[in-house]
Parts: C-alpha cells; sequence; structure tokens
C-alpha cells in the first residue's frame, strides 16, 4: 500500500492508502451522523466488523448523552484489531466553504485534544469528505498539522481507501510531505503488533489506559432523564431478574464502565454481565433493558405527549402487497407545554401530525397491533429537534419507523420494502413488546394516549 509523511517536529504524522478497520492502533475515529444514522459504506463497515456489541453499546451511550455535534462517545474495538473506537459527528449540517473549513478544522482539533486527555499513543482517522469541498478539506486538515504541538498521541494516521482522493491530498500538501514504506500497524497476526522502527513504543501494553466514557452512566445528570423515567411510577414493577455471578471469574470487563467486575451482577434473560452499581444505575437512569442487546426487563412507558391515534382500511393494496387492502393510520400531537422529563420544562413545544401505511394481511395486523400498545405506551413519539426541519421542542418520531408514503420504495419511506415489516418488529420487541403479547389483541380505531 501506497503511504507518505507529514513533516511535523513533534509528533509522526502519516496518510496511507488503506482501510482503517484493519488498522492495529490505539483508537480510530468513527464519523456519525448525529441521530446515529449510517449514511456511509466506511461507518457501515466500522459497524459491521467490530460486532454487534460495539454497535448497541454506541446506541445506548448516545441516547444517555443526548449527544450532539460536540459529543465523543469511546467504544471498545470489538472485533476490529484496534483498541478503542471514537464516535462523533464530523459536520452537523452542509455549510459554506467557510464553514466546512471551521468545522474540519474544529473537529479534528477535538478528536486530537480527547485522544491526548486518554492518553492514546496512536489515533487513525479517515478521510472522507464531499468531492466539491477537497480544496477546504485539504487546507483545514493542513491549518491543523502545521500548528499541531501535542506530544500525545504519538502518531497519527490519515487512512484513505480510494486512490484519487489520496493522490489529491500528496499533490495539495506538496512540499510538506515525502514518501515512506508502509507503516506496519496493519493487521496480520498475533506476532505482528509493531509500527515503525523507532517509534514501536506507541503500542506499549504499559502506556495504554483504559478510556473512562465522558458522560458515563455514573456522572448521568438529571436533565439527562429519558423517556424511561417519564411515568416510573405507572410503570408495572418487574424483577430485575438479576443473580449474583462468580466473583472469581474476573476475565472480562464491565461493558458500561469499561473497568474490572465490581460485584458482578449477571441479567438472566441474555445472560450479560455487569458491575452491579452499573447496571442498577442504568436501569435507573436509561430504563429497565440491558444496555447491551436491549433486553427489556419490565414495562416501558416512554415521553409521549396527549394525542390520538386512529385507524381506518382503505379498499386499495400497497406496491409489494397486492393481494390484500392496507390499513391508514392518523397520529395527532397538539401543541403544549413540556412537562419536568421532557427537555424543557415549562417551554411549549410544536404538535404534530402524521399518517402511515401498513398492508392489511396477517404480519401488517400484527405489526398495527404492536403499534397502538407502543402508543399507549407512549413510545411512538418524543419531544426533542426535528430531524428534517431541525427546530427544537418539537414532536418527533422515537426511533419506530412508520412508512409514511404508499410508493417510492425504502428510500422514500414508501412501498415497496419487503423488510420493513420485520424491521418495525424487531425495533418494538427492543421495547418490551412481542407479537405475542397482542396475539389476542383487538384492532381499536381510535386510541388516546
Amino acid at each position: 500500500m501506497d503511504s507518505f509523511q507529514y513533516h511535523s517536529t513533534t509528533t509522526n504524522i502519516y496518510f496511507v492508502l488503506a482501510d482503517i478497520t484493519d488498522l492495529k492502533v490505539d483508537v480510530i475515529i468513527n464519523f456519525v451522523t448525529r441521530n446515529l444514522s449510517y449514511q456511509s459504506r466506511l461507518n457501515d463497515a466500522i459497524m459491521e466488523k467490530g460486532g454487534k456489541t460495539v454497535e448497541q453499546l454506541l446506541k445506548h451511550k448516545w441516547n444517555i448523552s443526548r449527544a450532539s455535534y460536540f459529543t465523543i462517545i469511546i467504544t471498545p474495538g470489538g472485533n476490529l484489531p484496534c483498541k478503542k473506537i471514537m464516535h462523533t459527528v464530523l459536520i452537523d449540517e452542509k455549510p459554506s466553504n467557510q464553514g466546512y473549513f471551521d468545522a474540519i478544522k474544529e473537529k479534528f482539533s477535538m478528536c486530537l485534544e480527547k485522544a491526548e486527555q486518554e492518553q492514546f499513543q496512536s489515533v487513525a482517522f479517515p478521510i472522507i469528505y464531499p468531492n466539491s469541498i477537497e480544496h477546504v478539506f485539504c487546507k483545514s486538515l493542513d491549518t491543523v498539522l502545521s500548528s499541531y504541538k501535542q506530544v500525545i498521541p504519538k502518531e497519527i494516521y490519515f487512512v484513505c481507501k480510494e486512490k484519487s482522493k489520496f493522490e489529491m491530498l500528496r499533490s495539495k500538501l506538496g512540499s510538506k510531505v515525502s514518501s515512506i514504506p508502509r507503516p506496519r500497524i496493519f493487521y496480520d497476526g498475533p506476532s505482528q503488533r509493531q509500527n515503525l522502527g523507532a517509534t514501536s513504543s506507541a503500542f506499549s501494553e504499559t502506556s495504554f489506559e483504559r478510556d473512562r466514557f465522558q458522560n458515563n452512566l455514573s456522572k448521568t445528570s438529571p436533565e439527562h432523564e429519558t423517556m424511561w423515567q417519564a411515568e416510573a411510577a405507572a410503570a408495572e414493577p418487574t424483577p430485575m431478574e438479576i443473580e449474583t455471578a462468580d466473583p472469581t471469574d474476573s476475565n472480562d470487563s464491565c461493558p458500561i464502565c469499561l473497568c474490572d467486575f465490581t460485584n458482578r451482577e449477571t441479567l438472566k434473560k441474555c445472560g450479560h454481565s455487569f458491575c452491579s452499581a452499573c447496571i442498577k444505575q442504568s436501569f435507573d437512569s436509561v430504563g429497565p433493558s440491558c444496555p447491551i442487546c436491549q433486553t427489556v426487563y419490565g414495562k416501558v412507558i416512554g415521553l409521549q405527549p396527549p394525542g390520538t391515534m386512529t385507524v381506518y382500511k382503505e379498499g386499495y393494496s400497497l406496491p409489494g402487497f397486492p393481494n390484500c387492502e392496507m390499513y391508514v393510520l392518523n397520529y395527532k400531537i397538539p401543541s403544549g407545554v413540556q412537562e419536568k422529563n421532557h427537555p424543557n420544562p415549562g417551554n411549549r413545544y410544536h404538535g404534530t401530525k402524521r399518517e402511515a401505511y401498513l398492508p392489511a394481511n396477517h404480519e401488517g395486523e400484527t405489526v398495527l397491533k404492536m403499534l397502538q400498545k407502543a402508543f399507549q405506551q407512549k413510545l411512538i413519539f418524543t419531544v426533542g429537534t426535528s430531524r428534517t426541519t431541525n427546530k427544537s421542542d418539537s414532536v418527533t418520531w422515537n426511533d419506530i419507523h412508520h412508512k409514511t408514503s404508499i410508493t417510492g420504495g425504502a428510500f422514500n419511506f414508501g412501498y415497496p420494502d419487503d423488510n420493513y415489516l420485520n424491521r418495525v418488529m424487531a425495533e418494538l420487541e427492543a421495547k418490551g413488546i412481542d407479537a405475542k403479547s397482542v396475539a389476542d389483541e383487538k384492532i381499536m380505531n381510535f386510541l388516546v394516549s
């Protein structure tokens, strides 16, 4: 693979033509969107290769932190050869060229400062940007590197899979870079944990400190309370179903605090283990579900404001379901005043009206009954910032996807979409609502939350 080095007096800075998921470094950077919708091949690859646990831990910590552009979440590397993954938002919106310059410069600086705080010796950034701003990206990157004064991290890698972008960077940086042999930072087996000769100490295990998530559960503040606490008093009490594990078994670390177990406890349904204090704090602040697999241990009540749900049947078919009629779901959530567990108590929120569609076959009827139960448990909507209008204090969807268009396919929130019913059932099951629980329920034409 091709590579070159950026001339710096304080640290070793390399550009490598490679796949970032193959790098054996302390931490790799993963750029995500604010709502964690993975919209690039790189993000999808990191989640896929890292394993399901990485993705689920990221979502759990992201929700706790009420993540914004300034949030940086650190998770284990999972199945990747890197030790850790640092997740953050690269660009929050589509700005002007100057806005791109400032945002990219700020984000690289933020990540490097975080790496220094956590004592990461080696960090790898992906090179991803729209082709239309390549000159802005290069200028902002060069500005950061030319003024870089930190001693830690000792090694910084900028990794690109596209040959054209890689060569463009080399040409733009010009005399500030020079070619070098391919750095030996790729996973080739247990014996290959080494780097360029003079800097091999960057991978010393003794120099690496376990990261502490900046918004870990022990620091969750009252304003970070999420939908699970909205009506805790009204929730049906259910045993936590936790059993004490063998205290001598210390081969793993707690997935929440990432430290050795203290009073290790295991959830009976799913078998995942945590420190006693960590899982208690998680249940108290985020809700009665496993932070890793989201198995629910109790009835979940959400933050949905008061509203109505009506259902009626139309006599024609949805694309992909030619042999049945369709259900039309109408939601109406009027504007109102936020309560104590909403983001801005006392402020008004903007209501919404939504229409969605389901096939009127057996599977569609099951999903409809599950959605009606979710509506009664106040889980369909929440109060927050709209992803489409970017307005705060708005009623928004709460991660249970609906088809709001009859046609247009999956990319336009419509049909046909062969896997939609299975996906939404999985989302509802993650909130403790499964098909079995609604098997004997009747479809209601009108519901009030």
